[in-house]
């Protein structure tokens, strides 16, 4: 009897056990559904077979799961395959590079955009070889930051453009107060050239340091032609008058209420030196029209014709 008894618990130990293993298998075919590579599934699956129908519904379950990522993940990437999301894309494609072959054809479909992609950004960067905007690179380079090292050489020409698009610009805001004739040789910039050229380059990076050198040059000259325009202003010489009203074409905006007050004094003086023209021409005092023709000469061209 003792034999038997010992059988009889063996035989419940054993039972037992079993009902363990099966509850332990159970447990982990329900927590891989937490998992999220079907190969890890796979594993879990396998080592659940040999339980048989103990553990049938759960392994179904679980089957289900897989099936359910591998479908999701052929669903996922074919959306993405549609649309320019590189990052998404990228990381995709990452996710999903160790999935089984179940999910090949859009894995490879996935992979030809994300290759379309990368060519069309190296277009686009190696356009920007003409670009004088380093603006305009900056919004590129910063949209194509994603695409990491696939673009590296293409983004290294887009930096080397802009590096010399700044450059350029630097080197033209530094020597804005020189310009060139039309014999080529150097002149003095003026007003309106300089503040042309610190107006163009407002919204570039990386010149302010220039630009201001630029505003001091052009503050000071304006203050020059200032003192030039109120000097003339006090003056009835209109040699002097004149020199000062030939600066207003060359600057531009620029102290326009002062220019105007000096062109005034200028039609001014001219309309007193042409009644005095007028005056002498009927006039019989030789030594009185000569000395209106002598004080009338500097007035130039513009009185010329009641001198002859």
């Amino acid at each position: 009897f003792s034999d038997e008894r010992e059988l009889s618990d063996t035989v419940k130990k054993t039972q037992q056990h079993l009902k363990n293993l099966q509850q332990n298998v159970r447990q982990q075919l329900r927590e891989a559904h937490a998992l999220q590579n079907p190969d890890d599934i796979d594993a879990v699956l396998e080592g659940a077979g040999k339980y048989g129908a103990a553990v049938r519904s759960d392994v179904r379950a679980l089957e289900a799961k897989r099936k359910s990522l591998v479908q999701g993940a052929s669903s996922e990437m074919q959306q993405l395959a549609r649309t320019t999301d590189f990052a998404a894309i990228k990381a995709a494609l990452e996710k999903y590079q160790a999935f089984p072959e179940d999910v090949r054809p859009a894995l490879d479909k996935l992979q030809e955009r994300h290759d379309d992609l990368v060519e069309e950004a190296k277009e686009q960067l190696r356009d920007f070889g003409t670009v004088s905007d380093p603006r305009q690179i900056d919004l590129v380079m910063a949209r194509f930051d994603v695409y990491g090292e696939s673009v590296d050489e293409s983004r290294q020409a887009a930096l080397s453009r802009r590096q010399k698009v700044i450059e350029d610009a630097k080197s033209e805001l530094s020597s804005a107060d020189n310009a060139t004739d039309p014999e080529g040789g150097s002149r003095p910039a003026t007003v309106a050239e300089m503040h042309r050229v610190y107006e163009k380059y407002a919204d570039f990076p990386d010149v302010q340091d220039e630009r201001a050198q630029l505003k001091m040059k052009l503050d000071t000259k304006v203050s020059e032609i200032h003192e030039k325009l109120r000097a003339a202003l006090s003056s009835h010489d209109i040699t002097q008058i004149n020199e000062a009203v030939a600066l207003h074409a060359g600057c531009g905006s620029h102290l326009e209420t002062t220019f105007a007050r000096i062109i005034k004094q200028q039609r001014s003086m001219m309309d007193t030196m042409r009644n005095k023209m007028k005056n002498a021409l009927t006039s019989h005092n030789t030594e009185k029209i000569v000395e209106v023709l002598a004080e009338s000469e500097p007035y130039g061209e513009s009185l010329a014709r009641w001198r002859l």
